[in-house]
């Protein structure tokens, strides 16, 4: 017991000595980590900022001189009075033109606009209309005046993206004339940035907006500095006040990173070690407590196994009777799944029968009054009757809605939720006004109940009203329905009647919806009867019992 309690004591020390040993390792980590990522931060952000400082003069250099030359080109005085039929003025003017681009490669065409439109240019690819004066960067230069500005945009006579450097030409009164510009193609633009280099990888670009113009290797160039190529880097940027650009220095995070985790390398290999010697020490605890346990099991182990012989041979006896059970369980089991399924099958059946009874009564009702309404809809349009045209055309949208509803309760299996006892006849009266609107009369004739009416009778007296009018309509060419409903010595009778063109004979082929309504009335016990007169039309005639 001594010894035990010692090997307790034991246990504490070394854990306390473990958690120091862990805390001094971390504490050192955080300052191997934290001292060096401090000054390496500081030093390429003061390198980035010397760059983007460095780059903004090389620009003002770089685009000195095509500042020169515009302020050069608004005192020619051929400018203002060149007109478009003047082919010896133009001809002078090219020349110049042709001379000042020769000289520096960096310009790639230059041109002048008079307030009329007529223009000549060093490199006109396309045409040129009047419309060239409407542009932003010749109103802008006209607003500017005599200042000379800067302006990132496509070109109108090469169709390049261009910086066009642009200033307003006066005559000799001091009015107005025209504008002078020219232009320097995006990718003669590098020489701004390819001689700057610092670190290992890093380097500058030029932004116009947000959208990359100026890249040493033109991979990025016309894509949009985003967030997704921004966190690849550490960069500071700086504002060109010149126009909308930004002058960007950036360098990959991966080199700034790969310097800051150089003087963890040995805290890591400190970390491998302190693991390893951790395990042991770890390994050779456990070893003790897991010798301990295995003795003290193995006297339970010999304490139980006697009980556990014992309830092994009740145990036999036990299995015995439940083996006797258990096959008298699978026989009463396989008469189950039997009879399970043709009780399924016939359910399945059941519904088959009822989802497309109930399909075809809205699907059918649904595209028959649709197409009717459609076509009268066209006949509208033939008079040029919009408004009865919009109200045809919105009953058959609300009565394509309906349909669409009573198809998706049909398939949820829900009956109609619109039919019960208390609106069956409002829903009559609407259904005869939807017909109404399709060009057929329907007239409703209905003696009120007093007791209350199941929904069942609701739904069938409703569904067979609804299958008669559309195949009236569809089928008979009908023009006009009766409809007859009747509550008397505990039975609903129900009669329709129309004027179309009924059956020729008496034998008459009994379609789907015929059948369906059948199925209906012989769910409520009831009868139904289908027929014509030798004057033409169709009646139908159904007697339904009531049962509370």
């Amino acid at each position: 017991m001594i010894g035990f309690k010692r090997l307790i004591k034991q246990k504490k020390s070394l854990l306390a000595k473990i958690l120091t040993a862990i805390s001094l390792f971390i504490l050192l980590n955080l300052i191997l980590y934290l001292v060096p990522s401090k000054s390496i931060n500081y030093y390429y952000n003061n390198l980035l900022k010397n760059s983007v400082d460095q780059e903004q003069i090389m620009a003002d250099n770089f685009l000195k001189y095509p500042e020169n030359i515009i302020n050069i080109l608004v005192r020619e005085k051929s400018l203002p009075e060149y007109k478009g039929k003047n082919s010896k003025l133009k001809e002078e003017i090219i020349s110049l033109f042709e001379s000042i681009i020769i000289s520096d490669s960096r310009i790639s065409n230059i041109y002048y606009v008079s307030n009329s439109s007529d223009f000549v240019a060093y490199k006109n690819k396309k045409e040129v209309g009047a419309e060239i004066i409407q542009t932003s960067w010749f109103q802008n230069a006209v607003k500017e005046g005599t200042q000379t500005i800067w302006v990132s945009h496509k070109s109108e006579f090469t169709g390049e993206d261009v910086l066009s450097c642009l200033q307003l030409v006066l005559d000799k009164s001091g009015s107005a004339k025209g504008v002078v510009g020219l232009d320097i193609v995006g990718y003669k633009l590098n020489g701004l940035v390819n001689n700057v280099k610092f670190g290992e990888n890093g380097c500058l670009i030029i932004l116009d907006g947000n959208k990359i113009l100026v890249q040493p290797d033109s991979n990025y160039i016309g894509e949009v500095f985003d967030d997704r190529i921004a966190k690849e880097y550490k960069y500071k940027s700086l504002d060109y006040n010149k126009f909308n650009w930004k002058i960007v220095a950036l360098v990959p995070v991966y080199e700034v990173n790969k310097k800051i985790r150089a003087p963890l390398l040995w805290g890591n290999v400190f970390y491998l070690v302190s693991f390893i010697a951790i395990v042991a020490i770890y390994i050779k605890i456990k070893s003790i407590e897991i010798r301990e346990l295995n003795q003290t099991l193995e006297k339970k182990v010999l304490e139980r196994t006697d009980e556990v012989n014992k309830l092994y041979r009740e145990l036999i006896v036990v299995n015995e009777d439940i083996n006797i059970k258990n096959q008298e369980l699978m026989d009463a089991n396989e008469k189950l799944k039997e009879h399970a399924e043709i009780v399924e099958e016939l359910a399945m059946s059941k519904e088959r029968n009822r989802l497309a009874r109930d399909v075809h009564d809205t699907i059918g009702h649904t595209l028959t009054l649709l197409i009717t309404l459609l076509q009268v809809s066209i006949l509208s349009l033939s008079k040029d009757d919009k408004q009865e045209t919009k109200d045809t055309l919105e009953t058959a949208i609300k009565a394509a809605r309906e349909g669409l509803n009573e198809v998706r309760r049909s398939i949820s299996g829900f009956k109609p939720g619109k039919l019960d006892e208390n609106n069956l006849f409002l829903e009559l009266e609407r259904l005869a006004d939807n017909f109404k609107s399709a060009g057929i009369s329907v007239e409703l004739s209905v003696s009120k109940l007093v007791e209350t009416l199941n929904k069942d009778y609701s739904e069938t007296v409703f569904r067979i009203c609804q299958e008669a009018i559309t195949n009236s309509l569809r089928h008979g060419k009908a023009t006009e329905v009766t409809i007859i409903v009747k509550f008397r010595d505990g039975y609903i009778n129900l009669f329709i009647i129309d004027n179309g063109i009924g059956c020729k004979t008496t034998n008459h082929k009994v379609g789907f919806g015929l059948e369906g309504m059948k199925q209906r009335v012989k769910k409520l016990n009831g009868s139904i009867e289908f027929g014509s007169n030798d004057e033409g039309g169709f009646n139908i005639h159904a007697e339904l019992p009531i049962v509370s």
